[in-house]
C-alpha cells in the first residue's frame, strides 16, 4: 500500500505536469497572436489602400495629360533657320502676308500684345530683323502698339515702293536727341537697312546725329581701343 509520502510525490508530479501543458498552451496561443499581429502590421490599411489606389491612378492620369499635350511636331534648329531664310529673302508683298497670319486664324493668342510678339518672333536679318528689334524693344518699354499700328508699320516696310527713298531722307535727318542711345542705333539701323546706306556714310553720319557728349566720351578712348568700323 502506497505510504503517504509517495501519495504527496505523485500529486506533485501531476500537478507540475498540468502546469507544464498549460504553460505550453498558453505560449503557443500568445506566439500565435504576436503572430497575426505582425501580419496585420505589414498588411496596408483599407484608407491606407484607397490613399495608395487613388496615388496611383493620379500619376496615371497626370501622365496622360503631359502625353496629350506634349506637341505633335515642332520645328527643327534647321528648319527654323530655313524658314527665317525664306522670310528674308522673299518679295515684299510675299514677305508682308507671311509675317502677318489673319489675325482670326491665331489659335489661342487674343490680345494684340500677343499677336505682335508672336509675328516679330518669326522676322529675322535685313529689314526684317531690324523692324523686329525695333518694336521688341517698345513693347519692351512699355510703349502699347495696337495691331493696326503694327499693320501699317509692317506695310510701310514692306509693301510701300518708295520705302528707299523715304527711308534715305529719313536717315539724314535722324537725330538722336534725348532718347537712349540703343533705341536710337535700333532705329536706325532699320532705316540703314531700307535705304540702303553703306557703312562710310553710316559712320558720318553717326557721328553729326548721335550727342556731342557720347562722341567726345568716343574721342577720349585710347587709340588702340578706337573704334573704326560702323560695327565696333
Amino acid at each position: 500500500m502506497p505510504s503517504r509520502k509517495q501519495d504527496l510525490q505523485r500529486t506533485i508530479e501531476e500537478d507540475l505536469d498540468i502546469y507544464q501543458q498549460e504553460s505550453l498552451l498558453e505560449l503557443e496561443k500568445t506566439a500565435e497572436h504576436e503572430h497575426f499581429r505582425l501580419l496585420q502590421q505589414l498588411q496596408p490599411r483599407p484608407e491606407e489602400e484607397d490613399e495608395q489606389i487613388q496615388q496611383t491612378v493620379e500619376e496615371n492620369h497626370h501622365s496622360e495629360k503631359e502625353d496629350e499635350d506634349e506637341p505633335t511636331s515642332r520645328l527643327s534648329p534647321e528648319e527654323e533657320e530655313e524658314l527665317a531664310n525664306k522670310l528674308a529673302n522673299m518679295s515684299t508683298n510675299d514677305t508682308f502676308r507671311a509675317l502677318i497670319p489673319n489675325p482670326g486664324k491665331f489659335e489661342g493668342i487674343t490680345t494684340d500684345n500677343d499677336k505682335i510678339i508672336a509675328c516679330i518672333s518669326r522676322m529675322h536679318n535685313g529689314t526684317a530683323g531690324a523692324l523686329a528689334a525695333l518694336i521688341a524693344d517698345r513693347i519692351n518699354g512699355n510703349n502699347k502698339i495696337s495691331w493696326k499700328e503694327f499693320e501699317k508699320e509692317m506695310k510701310e516696310a514692306f509693301i510701300d515702293g518708295k520705302e528707299k527713298e523715304k527711308s534715305e531722307v529719313a536717315i539724314e535727318t535722324l537725330v538722336q536727341g534725348r532718347r537712349p542711345i540703343i533705341d536710337y542705333l535700333v532705329e536706325f539701323n532699320l532705316l540703314k537697312n531700307k535705304a540702303g546706306t553703306d557703312d562710310q556714310h553710316a559712320v558720318f553720319l553717326l557721328k553729326k546725329n548721335v550727342r556731342k557728349d557720347i562722341i567726345c566720351t568716343i574721342l577720349s578712348f585710347p587709340p588702340t581701343n578706337l573704334p573704326t568700323n560702323l560695327a565696333e
